[in-house]
């Protein structure tokens, strides 16, 4: 039996067929997405490997069309103990190109009373190196309402647009049903601006 917890790309032309591209990288790793347009001429695969034990985001790079290798992975984001992200981090929706950088919405998770509950944070990658520019120390959503299991809930964004001024988020409420939550994107990044400088 195949491990679950891997990564594999396939392709269609009519979104009624598939066709298997490659299994890119070894498990155990998942929250995989490619950035939406080339980086010095080479794919870019976000996606969240266990790394000694720890899990952690990481990019990784292929310098080929066929998206059948990618390598040169490297670590960008990892948990922070003790905080809303202290149990594991990973990637939540795709990459948002912005003015300022990449704008990454991750996902971060903590036990609480043997619960897990999962909260969202901010980063901004640098254009051309994707290397951390800005990190939010506090959680921008997390689980509030009923639907999403009160503040001990589950939210989990599973995709994104910007639509005129405003980003809708697209998440699961605890794992029953699908939400959208909306705020103006201008007001998103100045809270991602005014997070410390890494």
């Amino acid at each position: 039996m195949k491990n679950p917890y891997g990564i594999r790309l396939i392709g269609t032309k009519d979104f009624r067929s598939f066709f298997r591209i490659s299994e890119p990288l070894p498990p155990v790793d998942k929250d995989a997405c490619l950035f939406p347009e080339r980086i010095d001429g080479r794919w870019v695969l976000i996606h969240r490997p266990v790394i000694k034990q720890e899990t952690c985001i990481a990019v990784s790079f292929s310098p080929s069309s066929d998206l059948k290798y990618f390598g040169e992975t490297k670590q960008i984001l990892s948990p922070v103990p003790d905080t809303w992200c202290g149990s594991h981090v990973g990637l939540a929706i795709q990459p948002i190109k912005t003015k300022h950088g990449w704008m990454l919405i991750f996902h971060g998770s903590e036990v609480i009373a043997s619960k897990v509950v999962y909260y969202i944070g901010l980063a901004l990658l640098s254009f051309d190196k994707l290397d951390v520019i800005r990190r939010s120390e506090r959680w921008i959503f997390g689980p509030e309402k009923d639907y999403e299991g009160g503040p001990e809930g589950i939210i989990f964004p599973c995709g994104a647009i910007v639509k005129g001024d405003d980003l809708m988020i697209y998440y699961g409420a605890k794992d029953s049903s699908v939400a959208i939550a909306i705020a103006r994107m201008d007001d998103v990044l100045d809270d991602l601006l005014k997070c410390p400088e890494k």
